[in-house]
């Protein structure tokens, strides 16, 4: 019984497997048409990202440290004072390492043997917020509370997903257009679609700044320009070609 079971398994497997073998073969060998359509659509940008760290440093970590956490309370304080919660900011990172002395010119490397010159403390907050007419507010606060680093600052959109089906229509509508148009050229005609694919998708934001060292700003505001963000998709169509006649 067994053995008879296995025997129909394996007969139907080969079945399978040379089916498989002659749809291949028959999709190889179809005449084909392949064209790619790519498309962008630009939407404004809804939320704001930025890091805003303090580095203070002190020969006593105590020391570095308390001035570190009065800077951020104060910080703090003046983002609430503007409008935002805590559900617009979290933790970014917090760190204290040993800066250690560098050698004099007449000191050998190992003659120093680490000795720490002082410590570095940094504490960062990671802003992300959709209250966007407060962005030009946002650093200006944070620097005169005692921020002095301003990192990965962008605009985005708080949901690209919204967008995507409006670039995945206009990039399909391209790469049909390219097709006709070229199988119109060849004298020929599209049948059917064989063979659809979509990338890997990626929204491309506005950058208005590289990251930089926060310094003096005048007053309590920082011009910022939201600015539009890209939504790409690119799409890829296989079309099966015939006789034009």
């Amino acid at each position: 019984m067994k053995k008879g079971f296995l025997l129909l398994s394996l007969s139907l497997f080969l079945c399978v497997f040379q089916l498989a073998l002659q749809a291949e073969g028959d999709f190889e060998q179809t005449p084909k048409l392949v064209v790619k359509g790519e498309a962008s659509v630009f939407k404004p940008a809804d939320q704001m990202e930025v890091s805003l760290g303090i580095v203070t440093t002190d020969e006593n970590s105590n020391v570095a440290l308390n001035e570190n956490n009065k800077r951020m309370h104060q910080v703090i304080a003046n983002l609430k004072a503007l409008g935002l919660d805590e559900s617009d900011y979290q933790t970014g990172h917090f760190r204290i390492q040993p800066i250690y002395r560098k050698p004099a010119r007449n000191e050998r490397p190992e003659e120093v043997h680490q000795v720490i010159d002082r410590y570095e403390v940094t504490n960062a907050i990671q802003i992300k917020t959709q209250k966007l007419p407060l962005a030009d507010k946002i650093i200006g606060a944070a620097v005169q509370g005692g921020v002095n680093q301003v990192d990965q600052l962008n605009f985005n959109l708080n949901n690209p997903q919204l967008y995507r089906a409006e670039a995945i229509q206009l990039a399909a509508q391209n790469a049909i257009s390219d097709a006709q148009a070229l199988a119109g050229a060849a004298g020929v005609k599209l049948t059917r679609v064989l063979y659809l694919s979509l990338d890997h998708w990626n929204n491309f934001p506005h950058l208005p700044g590289a990251t930089m060292m926060a310094r003096a700003v005048a007053g309590n505001e920082t011009p910022l320009e939201a600015g539009n963000v890209e939504i790409h998709a690119t799409v890829q169509m296989t079309f099966e070609i015939g006789s034009g006649k």
